[in-house]
């Protein structure tokens, strides 16, 4: 894919003897691949960006932990309790030492 990055696609089908309709399919394909890396990249980008944690999140998630202590408590039920968004309350969890994630969105109180 890099050498077509810097190929023209009419020189393409002059130096390789290439029929006009192979050409486009493969300028097509390049083209759909652009598109896809592009979107690949923007979709890393937005994931990477770690959410800041505040001290306040902190403490109310970590309140609401500590009366169900003896369940397994699960994020939609976090998120309904304590009146934060899911991505804030997920950053709380990533980072809370009194915190241990069971699947992906199941948790309990560690003491």
């Amino acid at each position: 894919m890099d050498d077509l990055a810097r190929c023209s696609f009419e020189e393409l089908g002059i130096a390789a003897d290439l029929s006009v309709g192979i050409v486009s399919r493969i300028q097509a394909v390049y083209r759909a691949y652009q598109k896809s890396n592009f979107i690949e990249s923007t979709l890393v980008k937005k994931a990477a960006a770690p959410q800041a944690v505040k001290e306040e999140d902190s403490a109310v998630v970590e309140a609401y932990f500590r009366t169900n202590a003896s369940k397994l408590i699960h994020m939609n039920e976090i998120v309904r309790a304590t009146g934060l968004k899911k991505a804030a309350v997920a950053a709380v969890l990533a980072k809370a030492p009194w915190c241990r994630e069971v699947d992906g969105s199941t948790y309990f109180y560690q003491q």
